[in-house]
């Protein structure tokens, strides 16, 4: 079994964000460029290392049971929790749209990661603020 670091399992998160809900799109490619590029903690890697890594994923989630592997791994990862659920979190909201699939993995990270109600609200309401317009 592999094993991931604290970054590939932030890079895991985003990958399963980005296509729970259907395959990757152009947008989704790029918008997870640039929160990797815009987070010190996944930001600084090798483009050629974290392809190979999403190609891993890609096989990963295509086998049977795909997602729960990817989901052990992500939570086997000697990585904070919070930031795991937050980096996904503030993706997703990125994306402008929040579908019943993606809030779906959200509990679901939430659940793996134990993080208590208050402290998934918190992250959650501190995200949608980011994410607003002044006006």
């Amino acid at each position: 079994m592999i094993s991931l670091s604290p970054r590939e399992a932030g890079l895991s998160c985003l990958y399963i964000a980005a296509r729970v809900d259907g395959p990757m799109s152009d947008t989704d490619h790029q918008l997870m460029q640039a929160v990797i590029a815009s987070t010190p903690a996944l930001s600084g890697g090798d483009s050629d290392v974290d392809q190979s890594h999403f190609r891993r994923l890609q096989d990963l989630l295509d086998a049977d049971e795909g997602l729960e592997t990817v989901l052990e791994l992500i939570e086997a990862a000697p990585a904070n929790g919070e930031v795991l659920y937050a980096l996904t979190v503030e993706f997703i909201v990125r994306r402008g749209r929040i579908s019943a699939a993606e809030m779906r993995l959200l509990d679901i990270l939430a659940g793996r990661f134990n993080l208590a109600p208050l402290t998934r609200a918190a992250i959650d309401t501190a995200t949608r603020i980011r994410m607003k317009a002044l006006d």
